[in-house]
């Protein structure tokens, strides 16, 4: 594992001991603004592991990442081999109604 992981995790396990008790963690698997950015080998393994332990859920935001848009999975988080508590996505509908496209927005809780 890569120092800059060690360097979050920290920071996340400082900040949910020293301003909050119970954290929820939203991510994203794949930073899609700026270019497509891969997160950092175990990084979110070990960050669900610690907001886990202080009592709080991790969510997975996979409205660019999910179906299949990677390429080798399914889902973005599968990247970083973690399941997560709750998993958000969305999908524009086909169905065109008064000239505007609909968004449709899933929301999976495991």
């Amino acid at each position: 594992m890569i120092l800059c992981v060690y360097i979050y995790i920290y920071d996340i396990h400082t900040y949910i001991h020293t301003y909050i008790h119970t954290e929820v963690l939203i991510e994203y698997a794949m930073q899609g603004v700026g270019g497509a950015i891969e997160l950092a080998p175990g990084y979110l393994p070990k960050v669900y592991e610690t907001v886990r332990k202080a009592g709080g859920i991790c969510i997975a935001d996979e409205v660019q990442t999910a179906f299949g848009r990677l390429g080798s999975h399914y889902w973005g988080f599968e990247t970083q081999g973690v399941i997560p508590d709750i998993v958000t996505m969305a999908k524009v509908s086909k169905q065109v109604k008064n000239g505007e496209n609909h968004k449709t927005i899933f929301l999976i809780v495991f």
